[in-house]
């Protein structure tokens, strides 16, 4: 007899405790023009509401700046507008206005960059006022590979030669978080000692090539943990590879055993890639696939979203990034870090399953439209590209069911309430040779083939689903990540642990 924990997704904490239920969506939306009340309703990936609505008050008379039943200081971040988080209008080319709406605030970090929603919808800001907050956890964060139903619970991010891991994922840091470690991968002396420093970096051949925001891929199924090295104003690169023997999301190991205890390290030979002259060169999502294929993608500021495919063997040396697994996406006029700490040029995110990933951009200013690569965990050859060319408001993809996502489209809700894009993954092939044997296809409001590689899938959009609860007029709501999705057994928020 199939068991409910098999359908749905739940009873996950039966083999480990970071497994959620399947996935449930916030909305964000206000109450009037002048930014004065904002409403959080959450829904199940049933399109059913779960916990209470919950609403805040955005003036300083009489309210204080209210949200749910606290005071937060944020709501009065410039002011009585409460600029950032208002959806009375499109975010359009807007640096500091509506930001909310942006496409990459939304990433596979159980929290937004600027919001924490619980499953029963209360609600409360993240830090939003400096670089220390979880926008530099989100332009940092290594990219994660991580069995099904299970998003990351600690923060891993990297800032060129140094790796952190803290216990919270909604801090920056490398300011040094509660219960935060950190190492010096580039020549800490206890790797040096444990692999050689020509393998574990490239500072013996090449001793300015060590730059890196995030850059790095971590696959937990197999423990394979990648390294991207980059020369600032260069296009010079270099990949290391740790194929660990402990799980390098285990907080009660010490992070500096589990990089000394891999069975292998080694460092790629140099290798020519990407672009220079922006903070944003650095900056790379990457996955690191089952077959150990990698696919590494990067966003060029006003220009393009680029991604790359890389074999196993990186001793083959500069030609081991294959030619047939690249593509470029071009973008309009399109910023990111080097911008300053409120800007995020790209972020990734993951199906429920995690059998795909999308690597994704804006295409549009500071948050609007989407540029995007989706990609197979197990099997990275396989990539599909999704564009939106919006200019209006952002385009955040979402988990949702088993092996699919949404897709916000902040239209007016005066006349259509939320529109939102559905992509449903379920029956495409997650290796190239279940592929080519017979190709599957996915649904987005309707049927379509599997399509070759590199090819645009289809990604279509409906109203009337989710209502914009908040003022009726002139709206642009948009869709915030859950911290949390309920399990089937009903636990309703993370109980803490790995399993061992």
């Amino acid at each position: 007899m199939t068991s409910l924990s098999t359908l749905f997704g739940g009873g996950g904490e039966k083999d480990d405790p970071r497994k959620e239920g399947l996935p449930c969506i916030a909305t964000w939306t206000m109450n009037d023009d002048n930014a004065r009340q904002y409403d959080c309703v959450v829904y199940n990936s049933s399109g059913l509401r779960i916990g209470n609505a919950w609403s805040q008050s955005n003036h300083s008379s009489p309210s204080n700046y209210s949200g749910g039943n606290i005071k937060d200081k944020y709501w009065g971040y410039s002011g009585d507008n409460g600029n950032p988080y208002r959806t009375n209008s499109e975010l359009s080319s807007n640096g500091s206005t509506y930001m909310i709406q942006s496409t990459t605030y939304n990433s596979h970090l159980p929290t937004n960059a600027m919001m924490n929603v619980s499953p029963n919808g209360s609600f409360g800001s993240n830090r939003y006022a400096s670089g220390n907050s979880v926008m530099r956890v989100i332009q940092y964060m290594v990219t994660q590979v991580l069995p099904e139903g299970i998003r990351p619970r600690c923060g891993i991010t990297r800032d060129d030669q140094t790796l952190y891991r803290s216990s919270v994922v909604n801090h920056a840091t490398e300011t040094g978080s509660p219960g935060g470690e950190r190492i010096n991968i580039w020549d800490d002396t206890d790797l040096i000692t444990a692999h050689g420093q020509a393998n574990i970096s490239p500072k013996n051949t090449r001793s300015n090539c060590y730059r890196g925001k995030g850059a790095c891929g971590y696959n937990e199924r197999t423990k394979t943990f990648v390294i991207f090295w980059r020369e600032n104003n260069d296009t010079r690169c270099f990949i290391t590879k740790y194929k660990l023997t402990k799980n390098l999301n285990d907080l009660t190991i010490p992070l500096k055993e589990v990089l000394e205890t891999a069975s292998s390290v080694t460092t790629s030979s140099e290798f020519n890639l990407g672009y220079s002259g922006s903070t944003e060169e650095h900056r790379f999502s990457i996955t690191v696939g089952d077959n150990d294929y990698i696919r590494a993608s990067c966003f060029q500021p006003s220009n393009k979203f680029m991604t790359w495919l890389f074999n196993p063997d990186l001793s083959v040396g500069a030609g081991f990034h294959q030619t047939n697994g690249q593509s470029n996406i071009s973008n309009t006029t399109s910023y990111g870090m080097e911008q300053g700490w409120p800007y995020i040029g790209q972020t990734y995110n993951s199906t429920w399953d995690n059998k795909w990933h999308i690597h994704y951009g804006h295409y549009y200013y500071y948050g609007c439209g989407i540029s995007a690569y989706l990609t197979s965990t197990e099997d990275p050859r396989l990539y599909y590209r999704i564009s939106y060319s919006g200019s209006s408001w952002g385009l955040s993809p979402h988990a949702w069911g088993k092996t699919g996502f949404i897709f916000n489209h902040g239209g007016n809700s005066d006349s259509s309430d939320h529109r939102v894009f559905n992509l449903n993954l379920m029956s495409m092939k997650t290796t190239t040779e279940a592929y080519n044997s017979s190709p599957g296809y996915y649904s987005s409001y309707g049927e379509y083939a599997q399509p070759s590689n590199n090819s645009t899938l289809n990604i279509n959009d409906y109203s009337q689903w989710f209502p914009a609860h908040g003022y009726h007029s002139t709206n642009y709501p948009t869709l915030l990540v859950v911290n949390w999705w309920p399990t089937e057994t009903g636990i309703t928020s993370y109980p803490g642990g790995v399993k061992q």
